[in-house]
């Protein structure tokens, strides 16, 4: 006897419930298979084996127990039993059967690509900002390409052991203006990126410094890594090569003047440039007074990409290029905290660098935390007690 299950991934609403059909004497591994093929897209990348299964019986009108679901281990299915030991006569009509959660590897999680946006048909003739507020005369000398990015990216692996859900998207319709977008890539790259990795704050947050870009990372709630700087995607459409843009276009020059502005007062050695559908990302080596004046470019990394995923991009200019530049620099956002050895003689540890150690693949026996697991009235600045 064949029979038909309602599934909903978890964390997702009712209008995205599908339905698989299979016999009852198949295999809850074969389910997983089953449904796997059903949502290749959504799954793309996973194995069928890591994807977890509880039986749940959810109306299609009780939106407040799907929105406060707790899963119970007792109704996990095994992938050893059969679908009949289950569902031994057929399932509930109009009702969600199969709660799925995946589990993923940060590498997993990473490759997820979040959703396009859709636009009004007068977007474009909005007006929009590209001249910051920022005093001083932080002039840029040359534009250059940052060569290789994408492949070192694709070459990285990350060393986090530890397992995520699902990023959540959130689909974005009629886009009206810069503000909206902003919306979009808070939700769908800001707050993905919170969830997984846990010691770095992408937000609004003011940087207390003049000017603020529309998004600023951070670690640990110390002072910035990295600006980010989100336009409209018209501004920065059609444009081939970067360079040879910036080189005959006010609108670019402008662009790039306000990122490298936000990285100069900021004191920090990348940046972000982002239209949503689009993304650049900017290195200033910053060694000697020449390079000071240069700033590099990568390629315009496409939203729906593979090789390598924005959201990993992303991540390994935080977690590896930002963690590296300040390990090797006096960068004010490294502070140290008292520790003690076995012996009790007091030493200092640099929290960054811990925090370096703690995402290596080198392993230890001592219990790692995160910064954020501590709680904080406030950070003392330098000179208070």
């Amino acid at each position: 006897m064949s029979i038909t299950l309602f599934c909903l991934i978890k964390g997702n609403t009712f209008k995205d419930a599908f339905s698989v059909t299979i016999s009852s004497n198949e295999s809850v591994s074969e389910l997983k298979n089953v449904i796997k093929k059903k949502k290749q897209n959504e799954f793309a990348g996973v194995d069928a084996n890591k994807l977890s299964l509880w039986k749940v019986e959810i109306g299609g009108d009780q939106t407040d127990q799907l929105k406060n679901l707790e899963l119970d281990d007792s109704d996990k299915l095994s992938a050893l039993n059969y679908i009949k030991e289950y569902w031994p006569t057929s399932p509930l009509e109009r009702h969600i059967h199969v709660i799925i959660k995946l589990l993923l590897s940060l590498e997993e999680a990473l490759a997820y690509i979040p959703p396009p946006l859709t636009f009004c048909p007068n977007f474009v003739k909005r007006n929009s900002s590209t001249n910051p507020d920022i005093p001083g005369d932080h002039k840029l000398v040359e534009l250059l390409p940052w060569k290789g990015f994408f492949e070192k990216v694709n070459n990285f692996k990350f060393g986090d052991e530890s397992k995520y859900n699902r990023p959540i998207f959130i689909n974005y319709s009629q886009m009206y203006n810069e503000m909206s977008i902003q919306t979009a890539f808070e939700t769908n790259i800001c707050e993905v990126l919170n969830k997984l990795l846990r010691n770095y704050d992408f937000s609004r947050e003011s940087t207390k410094n003049p000017g603020d870009p529309d998004f600023i990372c951070r670690f640990a709630m110390l002072e910035p890594l990295m600006p980010i700087e989100v336009k409209r995607k018209h501004i920065l459409e059609y444009i081939g090569s970067f360079i040879e843009f910036y080189k005959h276009n006010k609108k670019a020059q402008s662009v790039i003047k306000q990122i490298y502005s936000y990285m100069v007062v900021n004191q920090v050695k990348f940046g972000i440039l982002s239209t949503y559908d689009n993304h650049w990302f900017l290195r200033q080596l910053g060694d000697n007074e020449e390079n000071r004046a240069r700033l590099w470019i990568s390629e315009a990394l496409p939203l729906e990409s593979h090789s390598p995923p924005v959201l990993k991009a992303y991540a390994y200019v935080t977690k590896k290029l930002c963690m590296d530049m300040d390990a090797h620099s006096s960068h004010t956002n490294i502070i140290t905290v008292p520790a003690y050895e076995n012996n009790g003689k007091r030493i200092t540890r640099n929290i960054r660098k811990s925090a370096q150690k703690k995402e290596s693949s080198d392993s230890s026996s001592i219990q790692n935390f995160y910064f954020t697991d501590f709680k904080f009235k406030d950070l003392l600045s330098q000179g208070q007690s």
